[in-house]
């Protein structure tokens, strides 16, 4: 669904993603399926206001840290690298 438009913001204007992550954030048994969602957002241009409302840059911070499973802090470091492509972010 995050890869077609529609559903992309279908998926933020009725704030679907944000009770994802107000439900699952901390959850440690998804956290790796919530990394590579908030790596899917930070692929498309059309989520990064959604990216700032949620205020998931510190989310995104904050799963880099070195006790963090290596696969999901790589999400983390990929998502960050393709958010420095956005102008918005800056």
């Amino acid at each position: 669904m995050i890869h077609h438009e529609e559903h992309r913001l279908r998926l933020a204007n009725n704030d679907y993603l944000k009770k994802i992550y107000e439900k699952f954030k901390g959850d440690k048994q998804v956290s790796e399926k919530i990394s590579w969602l908030t790596t899917l957002l930070s692929f498309y241009p059309d989520m990064i206001k959604e990216i700032i409302r949620l205020n998931l840059l510190d989310y995104i911070i904050s799963i880099c840290d070195r006790s963090i499973d290596p696969g999901i802090r790589a999400n983390a470091v990929l998502a960050l690298s393709l958010l420095t492509y956005h102008e918005a972010m800056f």
